[in-house]
């Protein structure tokens, strides 16, 4: 399963040449079209994404697509960020998520698999 989480400020920026695509060199495909969008935008959050990690489903009801984690403790969980941080943590538009936070979110997603039967 695979979630993903934008702040979507690059393909409708009043800066990208060609609006609504995302190409990585010039004359380069669009590497944004065929993206899955789970969270976008203000969905965005520090909040959305722990829950994300964390499996609260709860939390998330009735925003972005509502998937989360779910995994077991055999499973392995690839979490990928690219920002504009600082050292310590990652930035948001709106908010910061500091790395205290995150590491406290991974280490209880240790702990606490979202489901124990294989699938």
């Amino acid at each position: 399963m695979i979630i993903v989480l934008m702040t979507e400020d690059i393909a409708n920026n009043g800066e990208n040449l060609t609006l609504g695509i995302v190409i990585n060199h010039p004359n380069g495909n669009d590497v944004y079209k065929d993206v899955p969008k789970d969270y976008i935008g203000e969905d965005g959050t520090p909040k959305n994404i722990m829950a994300v990690l964390k499996g609260n489903e709860k939390i998330l009801a009735g925003v972005g697509s509502g998937k989360v984690r779910q995994s077991g403790r055999s499973d392995h969980v690839f979490v990928y960020f690219a920002d504009h941080g600082a050292q310590g943590l990652i930035a948001f538009p709106e908010d910061q998520l500091s790395a205290m936070d995150l590491n406290r979110t991974i280490n209880y997603t240790r702990m606490k698999p979202t489901c124990t039967k294989k699938r």
